[in-house]
């Protein structure tokens, strides 16, 4: 991997007339920025499923298919050097499609949970047969909701939909009372991924907090294949311009006194059994997870 203060010497991005950074080998600009998030109705928005993709009532992509390698890469990433994550026990915020939990189900996981808080994904992951998967659990609503009932984990993912940067933050800051010492965290890095100065500025700002709470943030320059005109169509906006993806991933090497607040018979996941009913009244509030 590389450390984020290097990446800008490391990328192809180059400097255009106006002192702004153009995206790897200078793809197209969208004339907005788009994250896949910021859509403060999407847990009430009826969503559309194809193989290719999850879209919502505005046809905002939620998920696609071409992050498939993304989502592998990072299950790896999380391994931290070991073939497999065999003995470790992972936490995924933001089902979407699956992809990141079929690549880390393909690394036999000692356990898996999966929260999830949108109800038409929620359906597609049982009728999917999640459910029934070994040593996998799933729970129901958003993560602020269910970090009561979470345990201790070696390896965390989050991609949300619906979040912003506020959400995200709250999120780093309870990573210390979620992680073993040395359990590592990665997420989606698709913030300001319409510009690669902003881009990269939110990455190294990342990086600096994840430092404040004791965790060593690297990132790990990853090439990527988003899809073309034709691929894109039907999708409200595009949320990627980039052909190179900095995959992040932050090693906690030292027990946080926020630890302290850990329950001392935290499990190291939680039960399938235990998964909430949804609930649209609440739901219908606030944004959360894809």
């Amino acid at each position: 991997g590389v450390c984020v203060c290097t990446f800008m010497l490391s990328t192809a991005c180059r400097h255009d007339a106006d002192g702004d950074l153009d995206p790897p080998r200078g793809r197209e600009r969208p004339a907005v920025s788009l994250c896949r998030a910021l859509d403060g109705g999407y847990l009430a928005s009826s969503l559309s499923f194809s193989h290719d993709r999850i879209t919502d009532a505005t046809g905002k992509a939620v998920m696609m298919r071409w992050e498939e390698p993304i989502m592998r890469a990072h299950a790896a990433a999380l391994c931290c050097g070991a073939p497999s994550l065999s003995g470790s026990d992972v936490l995924n915020i933001g089902f979407g499609m699956g992809l990141f939990d079929e690549a880390a189900q393909a690394l036999g996981p000692r356990s898996h949970t999966i929260v999830e808080a949108h109800p038409d994904v929620w359906a597609n992951m049982h009728a999917r047969g999640w459910a029934s998967r070994p040593r996998c659990a799933l729970v129901f609503g958003r993560w602020q909701e269910a970090l009561p009932r979470l345990g201790l984990y070696d390896a965390i993912f989050y991609d949300t939909f619906g979040e912003g940067v506020a959400e995200f933050d709250a999120f780093c800051a309870v990573l210390p009372a979620l992680l073993r010492p040395g359990g590592r965290f990665s997420f989606f890095n698709g913030f300001c991924a319409h510009s690669a100065r902003l881009h990269t500025s939110f990455a190294m700002r990342t990086s600096a907090c994840l430092g404040v709470l004791g965790l060593r943030c690297r990132f790990q320059l990853v090439p990527c294949e988003p899809p073309g005109e034709e691929g894109w169509r039907g999708v409200s906006g595009r949320y990627w311009t980039f052909d190179s993806y900095m995959l992040p991933v932050a090693t906690l090497d030292e027990p946080s006194e926020c630890r302290a607040d850990t329950p001392p018979d935290a499990e190291p996941g939680v039960r399938a059994e235990a998964a909430r009913r949804p609930n649209g009244a609440d739901n219908a509030r606030v944004a959360a997870q894809g």
